[in-house]
């Protein structure tokens, strides 16, 4: 009996002895296995919220571009066998104007409705387009975010040799613009680097 409890004094000395480093390979498996498993959570996640996302906001399964034309001439797509729904948008290519009047890359985006169904616009902060008003504008999140603009300033965007001026009411969220890979046509390869 009494040899146990020496083992065990001894045991308890030596391991107080090492006591840091114990707790440092401890932690180290703690923290691989806690980076592990948030790793494993986040990827696993990702298409999840892409998906409740897409579906909340109603992206669009297909999307065709037609090179600018009159109205008139475009073809009637709803009789097309399985197509359930068209949301027609005039998409322009053009500069932005920054608040330090340098220049990026940008789209303007002119919409049918103000509420758009398919590709939804989600508000993140302000007010939604104003449907009357010729000068409402809302913007997409990544614009306010990397480049400072906020509700009520104005923007300029650059249309060929047209500069439309307009008022930011809101700040919104679209499906369009979610992922560089939505368009495989349209690939963005940084973050802030074309204003919608």
């Amino acid at each position: 009996m009494p040899s146990v409890s020496i083992l065990t004094r001894k045991m308890l000395r030596d391991f107080w002895h090492i006591r840091w480093r114990a707790l440092a390979v401890v932690l180290t498996v703690a923290s691989g296995v806690g980076t592990y498993a948030g790793g494993g959570m986040a990827i696993s996640t990702g298409p999840h919220t892409l998906d409740v996302l897409f579906g909340r906001m109603g992206f669009a399964d297909l999307e065709v571009q037609f090179l600018p034309e009159d109205v008139e001439n475009l073809p009637d797509l709803k009789r097309i066998p399985g197509v359930r729904a068209i949301e027609r948008r005039l998409v322009l290519p053009g500069t932005v104007f920054l608040k330090d009047n340098s220049r990026m890359s940008g789209v303007l985006v002119f919409l049918e409705t103000a509420q758009p169904t398919l590709d939804a616009l989600g508000l993140v902060e302000g007010s939604p387009i104003r449907p009357q008003d010729f000068e409402s504008a809302v913007m997409e999140r990544s614009l306010a975010m990397f480049h400072g603009f906020r509700v009520g300033d104005r923007i300029r965007v650059q249309v060929g040799e047209k500069v439309y001026e307009n008022r930011i009411d809101g700040t919104v969220v679209s499906p369009e613009y979610l992922i560089t890979a939505a368009n495989p046509e349209y690939l963005v390869p940084e973050r802030g680097s074309v204003g919608v």
